[in-house]
C-alpha cells in the first residue's frame, strides 16, 4: 500500500514518505478512482468550499492535496479525519457544528458516504486535533504553488505538527485495530 498504488482503497501517502514531491503526490492520486469524483449532492453542498454550513468546506482539489499533507489514505476513517482535522484547523468551530455534521454524514449522507461510530469518534477527535495544532488552516492554501516542494517542506511551510499526528495515530491504531485505514498509519 503507497501512494503509487491504482487502487482507491490501497492508496495511501504515510507521513514518514515526506520526500515526495507535492506534484508527484497529488498527480498519482488524482488519477486513480474516477468513481471517487462522483459526489453525491448533499455531500457536495455540506462540504463544499462555497458552503455556508460549515467551515473548513474544500473543492476537490484542496480536499485531495489536504489528504496528502495528513498523510491519510481515502478510506472511511481517513475521510472522517481529514474532515474534522480541516474543520478544526480552521479554529471557528463549536460543538454545535460538530454535532451538526455528525448527525448529517451519519443520517442524511447517502450509504457509500455515511459516517459509521468510528467515522463519528474520529472526526470529533480531529477537529479537536486540528484546533489545538498551530497549522494554517488547510481549506485557505493554494496547494498548486507548492507541487515543487517535498511533502516534509509543504508540511513545515503550513505548521503541520507530525509529531502531533504520529500520537494520534498510534493512538488510533490501538482504538481501532481492526480498520484497515487505522492499521497503515504509521508502517515503514
Amino acid at each position: 500500500m503507497s501512494y503509487k498504488s491504482t487502487n482507491w482503497k490501497e492508496w495511501i501517502l504515510p507521513l514518514h514518505e515526506e520526500n515526495v514531491l507535492v506534484g508527484d503526490a497529488y498527480d498519482n492520486l488524482n488519477n486513480i478512482g474516477a468513481e471517487q469524483r462522483e459526489i453525491p449532492e448533499i455531500v457536495r453542498i455540506v462540504e463544499h468550499k462555497k458552503s455556508k454550513f460549515f467551515p473548513g468546506g474544500t473543492d476537490i482539489k484542496t480536499h485531495d492535496y489536504i489528504h496528502i499533507v495528513l498523510g491519510r489514505g481515502l478510506l472511511s476513517l481517513d475521510e472522517a479525519f481529514v474532515l474534522g482535522f480541516t474543520m478544526g484547523c480552521t479554529n471557528v468551530f463549536s460543538q454545535d457544528l460538530i454535532d451538526a455534521f455528525c448527525f448529517i454524514a451519519s443520517e442524511l449522507y447517502p450509504q457509500n458516504y455515511k459516517f459509521c461510530v468510528n467515522c463519528i469518534n474520529i472526526f470529533q477527535d480531529a477537529a479537536y486535533l486540528g484546533h489545538i495544532s498551530d497549522c494554517k488552516s488547510l481549506s485557505d492554501v493554494d496547494y498548486t504553488k507548492y507541487h515543487d516542494l517535498t511533502v516534509k517542506e509543504l508540511r513545515e511551510e503550513l505548521g503541520i505538527e507530525t509529531d502531533l499526528l504520529q500520537a494520534f495515530y498510534n493512538l488510533e491504531k490501538k482504538r481501532y485495530p481492526n480498520e484497515a485505514s487505522s492499521k497503515r498509519l504509521l508502517q515503514n
